[in-house]
């Protein structure tokens, strides 16, 4: 085994985890005799955990994950104690753990930081430099103005924010404000480079991640042996279903309930044949109790929990999803040539329902109007090998290959 260590610290969704399983697949398959080790909050590991032992990947759970930003400090010390466990040689950190930056210093170790979304959605605030230009001005004029355009710009102030300096000071017994900006981490963004809408200077664009197993939960609709043989709409709404207001309040939840079985009660008269999947990610949620009590229809089927899209698609005629538009959830249908029907709730959603629309890989749809004619096209697409669809599954295909190359030689290279 190597004395190399490359540990992996990520929080929020499944939609954050998956790339990095995905990338930590890929890493092993070059490296095999390399220790990986992925840290993530402990309800999201369970569901990779076969992969974990088919590619040898260690993990660490984190025990509790930040409600709200004033439990950031109890996610911050956990990253630290499991750090400090874990002795890595090297660490790739996402943007939701910037404090990964500060570990990687008191630990004098190489590191690199990865998003999985465009960081100009939350720009720098307008005033921000003129104050650090006020209150440090040493620091200033002798590090930061040199590389202020692209990277402190761009993702690096975020490291001058209250809590990371209270995290610095008070558990790493470092200076509260960075002052080594060389050399600078590598910045990833696991994006396709031909959808990406944002900033790329100073940036490696690694491609899509997506999980090429198919070696994940299996699902077996026992209501309808022959559903293999009939066309399935899915619908998936992802991490939205824990995580959006609109699906996570009984009172917004029933409402939005109401208006979906309207819809979905038009597409299965408008369509004889057809057959609808809806993926809710977990049982105990506002959505599922809702949905589930809806519903009793023979060719509507609810699936808990939350199942791989690629290995159910390879096995069912899939004829198009309406999904929330979240980037994993986009990009794994144009790799699988799949129409998509978006319906954004939040954070970057919107930006990729306005993309894909705009090169006609999806339709953007609302709850309070009619899904048929959004529904018509995704079949017509779906029969037609539609070459829109082709040509970009070709195209995310060869990027992601290119990229978790790319990403792969950046993480063996740290030293």
């Amino acid at each position: 085994m190597s004395k190399n260590h490359l540990v992996l610290l990520t929080l929020g969704s499944r939609g954050d985890l998956q790339p990095l399983v995905a990338l930590a697949i890929e890493y092993k398959k070059k490296f095999i005799k390399e220790r990986l080790t992925i840290v993530a909050p402990r309800q999201l590991h369970c569901i990779y955990q076969h992969l974990y032992d088919l590619y040898n990947i260690d993990f660490y759970s984190l025990a509790q994950q930040a409600k709200s930003n004033s439990e950031r400090w109890i996610e911050m010390k956990q990253m630290w104690e499991a750090c400090q466990l874990l002795k890595p040689t090297k660490l790739l950190y996402t943007t939701f753990v910037l404090e990964g930056w500060s570990i990687a210093e008191k630990l004098k170790i190489s590191s690199a930081v990865v998003s999985f979304f465009s960081l100009d959605l939350y720009p720098i605030p307008d005033d921000f430099e003129s104050e650090l230009k006020e209150t440090f001005p040493e620091l200033y004029y002798n590090q930061l103005k040199s590389i202020w355009h692209p990277h402190v710009q761009h993702w690096i102030w975020r490291l001058f924010l209250e809590d990371i300096g209270e995290f610095r000071e008070s558990l790493l017994d470092l200076d509260p404000i960075p002052t080594c900006f060389n050399p600078l981490p590598p910045f990833i963004y696991a994006l396709d480079p031909d959808l990406f809408q944002g900033n790329q200077a100073g940036t490696n664009i690694c491609g899509f991640w997506p999980l090429l197993e198919r070696a994940d939960i299996e699902y077996q609709l026992n209501q309808d042996d022959n559903i293999h043989q009939k066309p399935v709409l899915l619908i998936n709404f992802g991490s939205m279903d824990t995580l959006s207001p609109i699906l996570c309040n009984p009172d917004d939840c029933q409402t939005f309930v109401k208006q979906s079985k309207q819809r979905i009660a038009e597409i299965l008269c408008h369509n004889s044949l057809l057959n609808i999947v809806w993926i809710i990610s977990d049982s105990n949620t506002v959505l599922y109790r809702l949905v589930k009590a809806a519903f009793n229809h023979s060719r509507m089927h609810i699936i808990h929990p939350a199942i791989n899209h690629r290995s159910f698609i390879q096995n069912h005629d899939v004829v198009g999803i309406i999904h929330h538009g979240g980037m994993n959830t986009c990009l794994t249908m144009v790799q699988l040539g799949i129409p998509q029907a978006i319906m954004p709730f939040m954070f970057d959603q919107n930006t990729w329902a306005t993309k894909l629309a705009s090169i006609s890989l999806s339709k953007t749809i609302t709850i309070n109007k009619s899904w048929i004619e959004t529904f018509d096209w995704m079949l017509q697409s779906s029969r037609s090998k539609n070459s829109t669809h082709l040509y970009w599954q070709n195209k995310v295909i060869e990027n992601t290959r290119k990229g978790l190359d790319n990403a792969i030689e950046i993480l063996f290279n740290l030293c």
